[in-house]
Parts: structure tokens; sequence; C-alpha cells
């Protein structure tokens, strides 16, 4: 994986996939975030959103260094800190999993962001909405590469904006599929993988009343791509 600056979560039980077909499945979210930019330059440069590059303070981020940690690690991080939208997810996919347990739901997937570089956020706030203009043509090939890596069977993609290059590009394969399923699944055919890639794109389970009221819609989709 050469463009990607944030390693992905892997599952100790990924490669065993879920279901009874043993499908594996890669989760893709938005970004992350630094709330921290106030009054600090490395903070204000690592999250530039026109250089887009955090990674010369991979090891050097005063906040991460001072806990032992990096910057590429953010996706487990996010995993192991099981905020409300990474346990609303996994309790969604619970019944497919076969277990109620957070920890045991996620063993079982992989996980990272399509954003390569860390956003910045306003004063007071942990987050904020993935803007167009914070996507370049690196995370495609991030996301190419991380999908080479891993080789998942599906793709879960949360949300809006960062579907878009997802959905759209040289590789889809059935643009039908798409209008079929008003936009929830598709599939890419990616050099060097030899089946075809299932995307499925529910509503980021951060946006509370998209997500719970198209739930089902989402977990319909994923029952049927786990009994192909």
């Amino acid at each position: 994986m050469k463009n990607n600056f944030f390693i992905p979560f892997k599952g100790k039980y990924y490669e065993c996939g879920v279901g009874t077909k043993k499908k594996k499945i890669l989760v893709i979210g938005a970004s992350f975030y630094c709330p921290f930019i106030n009054g600090n330059d490395d903070c204000k440069k690592c999250t530039d959103i026109n250089l887009k590059d955090s990674s010369p303070y991979d090891k050097e981020c005063k906040i991460y260094k001072s806990k032992g940690k990096t910057l590429h690690n953010e996706p487990t991080y996010s995993i192991e800190d099981e905020t409300i939208a990474y346990k609303r997810f996994a309790t969604s996919i619970s019944k497919f999993v076969g277990t109620d347990d957070y920890e045991k739901i996620w063993s079982h997937l992989s996980f990272t962001n399509y954003v390569q570089f860390i956003l910045p956020v306003e004063e007071g706030e942990k987050y904020r909405e993935t803007k167009e203009s914070d996507l370049s043509p690196r995370d495609f090939n991030a996301f190419l590469d991380v999908v080479t890596e891993l080789k998942p069977d599906i793709v879960i993609v949360w949300g809006c904006v960062v579907n878009t290059p997802i959905k759209n590009n040289k590789y889809l394969i059935d643009k039908k599929e798409l209008i079929k399923t008003d936009g929830y699944v598709c599939h890419l055919s990616i050099p060097n993988i030899k089946h075809k890639i299932c995307i499925i794109n529910p509503y980021h389970p951060s946006s509370i009343r998209f997500w719970y009221n198209n739930l089902k819609t989402f977990q319909d989709h994923l029952l049927e791509q786990l009994m192909l």
C-alpha cells in the first residue's frame, strides 16, 4: 500500500469473514479530525486543507506522541475508542456476525477512512462534515491500494461525499444496479483482484435520523450480498 497514509484496522478474524459464505467486509468512513489547531502552528500545518498531508507529523504530533501513539494508526484507535457511531454501526450488523459484543463484531471487520490526512475543526468542536474540497485523487488511489491489499468481498461506505468517487470511476461495472437499488449497491472490477467488489453505501451512522430511518434498507442489501 503506497498511497494511503492511514494503516487500516484489520480485525484478527477478518480473513474468516462474516456469514455462512464467509464474506470479508471492509468499512470505509469519511475523515479523522484534529480539534487542537488554534494557536498551534504544527497542528495548522498538519491539517492544512491545501497541502492535505499529515505525514510529516505522524510521529511528531505532541498530542499523540505524549500517549505513545502515531497518526497513521488512527483507524485502530477509532475502533478502540468505541464512540457512538462505531457502536451504532456494530449493533446494526450484529445479527450477521452472530454476536452483540462490540469487540467481537469489529474483530471480523477491517476499517479505515477515505480522506488521507487529518482534517481541522472549529474551536470547541470535535467533528465536522467532510467536504468535497477535502478530497483529492490521492484518496481514491489510497482506496484502491487498501482494497487490493485486503481483498474484501464487500466494502461498506458510510455516508455522502466520499461515496461519489467510489461509485463513479472506470472500475464500476454495473451502473444499472445503482439505479435499481437507489444508490445503495454497485460493483467494482479492480485489477489484481479476481472477484468483483460489492459496494454498499448506507447513511453515515453519526447521522441519527437518516441512519435509523433507512437502517432496514441497508440491512436487507447487506443480507442479500452476504448470501451470494
